[in-house]
């Protein structure tokens, strides 16, 4: 929100996101939005685009690992015992 337009405008982002493969032999750039890599990021949109590279970062590409971790924990607490907070 602090970068002028034209600070945005030099990084040339567009709405699509290089990650690490799911093998962790490469990378793969996916876009976060449908014809994304035709999308330049803006002074408008720059929100929009740092919500979906949170999103995609912490929720989708962490789901596996978030999954076992709450597997795990609740084998070892009861869903009673949380509920209590």
């Amino acid at each position: 929100r602090n970068m002028s337009r034209d600070e945005i405008d030099a990084l040339h982002l567009t709405f699509e996101l290089t990650t690490i493969s799911e093998d962790g032999k490469g990378s793969r750039t996916v876009e976060l939005v449908p014809r994304g890599r035709d999308m330049r990021v803006t002074k408008e949109n720059v929100v929009r685009y740092a919500h979906l590279v949170a999103h995609r970062r912490l929720n989708i590409e962490t789901a596996a690992q978030t999954n076992a971790f709450l597997h795990g924990f609740r084998d070892l607490i009861p869903a009673s015992w949380v509920k209590l907070f």
